[in-house]
């Protein structure tokens, strides 16, 4: 019988750029280093996220989606995914820069992957005073010229970087050029794709001492060489909902729940949906309290569902 929502047991994964905020920023302890992502909801093959509690508990995500399908995942994943869970949901730590990077559309991972491409928005949680988020061409830039920059080590001059602050957002649609820099923490909804191309990583060596594998010949045919004045999303801080990106892939939210506006996830059946909570906490109908860094599937059979307390929500849809 499938239930009203669903908690998993997140996956920490170590990076060599991981640091120990995202302990700290959920409550667990602080002793953990080096942690890069927290994967909140996978549904990637061997790596699963299992269901915490409830009469499901020690379940996969993959077990619900092949249970359940359509009832948990909605209809309009099944008709894009099939039975399988279609938003993966990340906490990034960035203790130093992250690569140079960008990740293949649902074409080019397709015949080259036989996979899903990589679509993905950030929500920054925390910054440094001075940490980047780098997204974009800042200014023209053709595939010869952008391959001799990466060459001689000066890629960077043509990336547009950006101020990141804390609530700031940032869709980056397959085929952007993007890298986290040192400092930020943010949450990433995606899609099910872990495909990504390395592009320039300043010379840094693995945790083996080996420089790390760029992906230059397969980024060059993943990029979209289009430039923009402003590639953050800019939206109503101030408002108690507030539409943060709506995509072919995933439709984000952020919610502020107040103790005298409760908060109301509705469903029609198209989509599940999963609450992040990024400040404060918030109770579901059965008293379950949810904490900041925390995260809830509700599944797309459910009915409405009213959440209380006093919290900063991100809510995705599929």
């Amino acid at each position: 019988m499938l239930q009203p929502y669903y908690i998993f047991e997140p996956l920490y994964i170590p990076k060599i750029w991981g640091g120990s905020r995202i302990a700290a920023f959920k409550g667990l302890d602080c002793s953990r280093t080096g942690i890069g992502e927290s994967w909140e909801t996978a549904d990637m093959g061997e790596l699963q996220t299992v269901v915490a509690s409830g009469p499901d508990k020690g379940l996969t995500i993959a077990d619900l989606c092949r249970l359940h399908e359509a009832d948990f995942v909605g209809t309009r994943p099944m008709a894009r995914y099939g039975a399988h869970f279609p938003l993966l949901i990340k906490f990034i730590d960035a203790q130093s820069d992250l690569s140079v990077q960008v990740h293949p559309d649902d074409h080019v991972a397709r015949r080259d992957h036989d996979a899903h491409g990589k679509s993905e928005m950030w929500y920054v949680v925390e910054a440094a005073p001075d940490a980047k988020i780098y997204s974009g061409f800042s200014r023209q830039v053709s595939a010869a010229e952008l391959a001799g920059l990466v060459a001689d080590g000066s890629v960077m001059s043509v990336i547009a970087s950006h101020r990141a602050k804390a609530g700031d957002v940032f869709f980056l649609p397959a085929g952007r050029i993007h890298a986290i820099g040192a400092g930020v923490m943010l949450v990433e909804i995606q899609q099910p794709s872990d495909i990504t191309y390395r592009i320039y990583d300043y010379g840094r060596p693995d945790s083996d001492g080996r420089p790390r594998t760029l992906h230059v010949d397969r980024a060059m045919q993943a990029l979209d060489f289009a430039t923009a004045d402003d590639y953050s999303t800019a939206y109503d801080r101030t408002a108690g909902h507030a539409a943060l990106t709506s995509c072919e892939h995933f439709s984000v939210e952020l919610m502020h729940l107040q103790p005298e506006t409760d908060g109301i996830i509705k469903h029609d059946g198209a989509s599940c949906t999963a609450v992040v909570c990024i400040e404060g906490s918030f109770r579901l109908p059965d008293g379950t309290e949810v904490g900041r860094g925390h995260t809830v599937v509700i599944p797309a059979a459910s009915a409405d569902m009213k959440l209380t307390g006093r919290a900063t929500l991100i809510v995705a849809k599929a």
